[in-house]
């Protein structure tokens, strides 16, 4: 049987885990961190992808006045 002071010790506990179990803080730092990552994802893709491009351009730029001279 529990006496008075262990009876609030374990309401004081089981207070922290309900507190711990209803925090949502970590959940919406990993959401934010998730979205961070994949913008940053998309961002890597479309430079990448425009600087090819614009690789192809300036060497094209460049053939095109080496044939000229």
């Amino acid at each position: 049987m529990l006496y008075e002071g262990g009876n609030r010790r374990v309401t004081k506990k089981m207070q922290i885990f309900v507190h711990f179990v209803r925090d949502e803080s970590g959940v919406t730092a990993i959401e934010y961190s998730l979205i961070a990552g994949l913008i940053s994802a998309v961002c890597i893709g479309a430079i990448s992808t425009i600087g090819n491009a614009l690789l192809g351009f300036y060497t094209a730029i460049s053939a095109a006045l080496a044939a000229a001279l």
